[in-house]
């Protein structure tokens, strides 16, 4: 059979991945009786591109799915992208400002959200081309988006209910606002980072006084919204002061002194300045002592009306001019150094300004109750269980979720407002006018999270809120397999709103991959420079071998080290596998697989014994996530057993349709990890129109395939080759050099010929001499006949060998006795000319015992 001499993957590669999704081998069926796995991709943004963390979670979910589909289950991997609310409104807002065209200002919503349409429909799909072309074995034809009309509506239907039921509330409270994104985002979306900062003491007036009570803030921009100073009242410095006031430097405004335990008397002066507007433990405070709520810096971050001759500075550039201020005036008692740790948007970078305003909340202490006892409780497992501690941690901690952004890209809040009688309407669906006055009614300009419509995935992609068969058969799904980072973003709120809405958890197991690092075990980023694009490696090395370069290092709880030099390891397992396909190939003419002639050799029953063993850690590796054992276990099998013993074995013997029916079934082994090759292959070695390795059975443990006796049999033939080999390299002899040998302590007889083609000695049974080309290894002896003229050169090799060891061991010892350079010398380079030294010693004592 003819097959190119190149492994050139790009021949093959699109055109299988276009092929599996054309065929819709993929497609789910429903089937009364047999397993079922159930999967949900984590929605990539719509805006994205594959990255290396995309790359690696495919990949593992790939391997994972297509073992389940061989295996007979019904298999579900359902595909999909999340609308990623502020990420694409930015994109487009971008793309609208570089026409000159201010959205906000010069279109109408619906204009607005009319051109994201038509952008999601130009360039939205880029991130799925890309899962095609890397063989990801979705169910395309259930891809969803979370602004499909059947998740609008479960969004809907779980907006209401839980409103009914209590658990989603308006209030005015302090939120993270972020200027840059111009909307309110959560506390998972605010993260904190430290950097240098300053702390100011500033001098307060006591009204009546000659007195100041001096306050430290790392803000002193908020100073002009402080509608009171604390002092505790356990604080004994203060008695007199209690029911005073003092006067608010540069605002010349009178504020009361409170009595309240957030003052720390332990903490410099114990006295602290209360601004409810403008940070959060002062708004429970200000709400404790009826303060009012003055809001000097406003949404886009510069200091509002209320803020008086700051008014209409940024934020930054009023610190300064406010610092300055009272400095002149007297008031600046000291400035010192001192870490802060502003919380930043997460996606913008932007430092988050804590902001009073209404927004939409969700109760989320009920939900996490039932989310926290179904993982206590194993009904959700989580792998590694390293990630438990960090799990209960924050639900045990939780605080109520803010829902509603202030954006026109998403699903917007299903309330409705009527101006003229101030009803406020919360329906599943449009109202057409106000139900209490038949007013015009206005509906809420927010759009809920995105997170919010991503945390119902498992259950309203598969049909909810209607009782769909897809929803009986698939939910709970079986698995989920994401990344930490969006444990508690999105893992967290998928368990309870599915417990809540659904009544059982949306998964039975949740898998917790590492991240891809770059050679030297950083993080990739763009500021580092150190970002692999998974596209240029994959058209580089083939598809197959990146999946590998990445599965191979896999274990769970660590992160993947990525590096040039696994992806050529990588790339020369696929030349291996290619190479002997071709060597199978070219040598089948005229037989057929699965016809051998004659009863099994000792080789066959050992190599059906290894590829039995190897089919049960490969399963055991993958159910239980061990990626890389599941990986570095095919590779040993087809690399040593396979290739540099099998069928080196079976040459002699020419028996190629039994060796083709080992390799069809490792194939099949392969296939889950490097579905490019083995798909190629597979049909290579037989007409299979229309059919797909990927569907056929997975090969199966089975104990009475185990051959211990064949396998201590090749066992020892293997050391025995190995031994004649390691003695022909310590001689430097020629390895195509015929020889002739000895072995003592085992029979071999029966394995000359393998022997002589495994190592060009031709062995026979007799005493060794006790000294020259002797190797005794355990069970055995060989020893083989040098010719006199091989002997010569190798001992004049040999003694000059030695004669350099000699001198590079005197030099060394020369350096280590020399006490100047040792004073001089850092003390790594002592000890590397230590270890050099010790390593020469060792040679030069392996070189005199061939010399012997």
């Amino acid at each position: 059979m003819e097959i190119e001499k190149v492994y050139e993957p790009g021949r093959f590669e699109p055109r299988w991945a276009q092929w599996w999704v054309e065929s819709g081998i993929y497609t789910a069926k429903h089937s009364e009786g047999k397993p079922v796995f159930s999967l949900v991709i984590p929605p990539p943004n719509v805006t994205g591109n594959l990255h290396m963390g995309h790359m690696l979670e495919h990949s593992e979910i790939d391997v994972t799915v297509r073992w389940h589909r061989m295996r007979g289950d019904v298999t579900l991997w359902l595909p999909g992208t999340d609308h990623a609310g502020i990420a694409t409104e930015m994109i487009v807002a971008r793309q609208l400002r570089a026409e000159g065209i201010e959205y906000r200002r010069d279109l109408t919503r619906e204009q607005f959200i009319d051109r994201v349409w038509k952008w999601k429909a130009e360039s939205g799909g880029t991130i799925l081309k890309q899962m095609v072309q890397i063989g990801a074995s979705c169910d395309w034809s259930r891809e969803r988006f979370t602004l499909d009309s059947g998740l609008s509506r479960a969004v809907r239907e779980v907006f209401v209910t839980l409103h009914e039921r209590g658990l989603i509330y308006r209030g005015e409270y302090m939120v993270n606002w972020c200027p840059g994104c111009n909307t309110a985002i959560s506390d998972l979306e605010s993260v904190h980072e430290e950097m240098e900062g300053s702390l100011w003491h500033i001098k307060y007036p006591v009204t009546g006084t000659d007195r100041f009570l001096t306050v430290a803030t790392t803000r002193p921009e908020t100073m002009l919204g402080d509608s009171a100073v604390a002092i505790n009242p356990r604080d004994e410095r203060y008695p007199e002061l209690h029911g005073g006031t003092v006067r608010l430097p540069l605002m010349d405004r009178e504020i009361p002194i409170i009595l309240d335990e957030m003052a720390d008397p332990e903490f410099g002066t114990g006295v602290v300045k209360i601004t409810p507007a403008h940070d959060p433990n002062d708004f429970e405070a200000g709400k404790r002592h009826s303060l009012a709520l003055i809001e000097v810096i406003g949404r886009d971050a510069k200091i509002t009306a209320s803020g008086g001759p700051y008014a209409g500075l940024d934020r930054y550039a009023a610190r300064k001019k406010i610092v300055a201020d009272l400095d002149a005036l007297g008031l600046l008692e000291r400035v010192e150094p001192y870490t802060v740790n502003p919380g930043k948007c997460q996606r913008c970078k932007s430092v988050v300004e804590p902001l009073v305003s209404k927004q939409w909340f969700v109760r989320t202490k009920p939900l996490a109750e039932k989310a926290i006892a179904a993982v206590d409780e194993k009904r959700i497992e989580i792998v590694p269980e390293v990630w438990l501690k960090t799990w209960n941690e924050w639900m045990n901690n939780i605080r109520d979720w803010c829902i509603s952004r202030q954006l026109w890209w998403g699903h917007r809040i299903p309330v409705w407002y009527c101006d003229a009688c101030g009803e406020t309407i919360i329906a599943r669906e449009d109202p057409a006018a106000c139900t209490k006055c038949k007013g015009t009614l206005r509906q809420d300009p927010d759009v809920l999270d995105t997170w919010f419509s991503s945390g119902l995935w498992p259950f309203s992609t598969l049909g909810w809120p209607d009782k769909t068969e897809d929803l009986k058969h698939f939910y709970p799904t079986t698995t989920l397999i994401t990344g930490f980072d969006i444990l508690f973003f999105w893992v967290a709120r998928m368990a309870m709103l599915g417990i809540e809405f659904m009544g059982d958890v949306p998964f039975r197991q949740v898998y917790i991959h590492g991240l891809v690092r770059d050679a030297d075990k950083q993080k990739m980023s763009k500021t580092k420079g150190n970002v692999i694009d998974p596209l240029v490696v994959t058209e580089q090395y083939g598809t197959d071998a990146v999946r590998m370069a990445l599965l191979i290092g896999a274990a769970p709880g660590t992160d993947i080290v990525f590096s040039p030099e696994r992806l050529d390891s990588a790339k020369a397992f696929a030349n291996k596998i290619w190479n002997a396909a071709r060597f199978i190939l070219t040598n089948l003419e005229g037989q057929s697989i699965g016809d051998p002639i004659g009863p099994p050799q000792v080789e066959d029953r050992w190599i059906a014994s290894r590829l039995n063993q190897c089919a049960r850690q490969m399963s055991q590796a993958i159910e239980t996530f061990r990626y890389h054992e599941a990986a570095q276990t095919i590779w040993h099998f087809i690399w040593d057993d396979f290739c540099d013993w099998y069928i080196e074995l079976k040459k002699a013997r020419g028996d190629w349709n039994r060796i083709a029916g080992v390799f069809e079934q490792t194939l099949r082994l392969l296939h889950p990890l490097m579905p490019f090759i083995t798909e190629e292959l597979w049909h290579r070695l037989g007409a299979r129109e229309g059919e797909s390795i990927s569907v056929q059975a997975y090969p199966v443990y089975d104990e009475a395939h185990n051959d211990p006796a064949a396998e201590a049999e090749i066992r020892l033939l293997q050391d025995v080759a190995t031994a004649l080999r390691n003695l022909r390299a310590d001689l430097s002899l020629d390895p195509k050099l015929p020889l002739e040998g000895l072995i003592s302590g085992a029979d071999m007889a029966a394995h000359e010929v393998a022997i002589q083609k495994l190592t060009r000695v031709t062995l026979r049974a007799g005493e060794t001499p006790k000294t020259g080309a002797v190797k005794s290894m355990s069970g055995f002896t060989v020893s083989i006949d040098v010719p006199t003229a091989q002997l010569e050169v190798q001992r004049k090799r040999l003694e000059k060998e030695r004669d350099q060891l000699i001198k590079n061991i005197a030099n060394s010892e020369r350096q280590l006795n020399d006490d100047v350079f040792l004073g001089k010398a850092p003390q790594k380079v002592v000890d590397s000319i230590r270890a050099k030294k010790a390593e020469y010693e060792a040679q030069l004592q392996k070189v005199s015992e061939s010399l012997a």
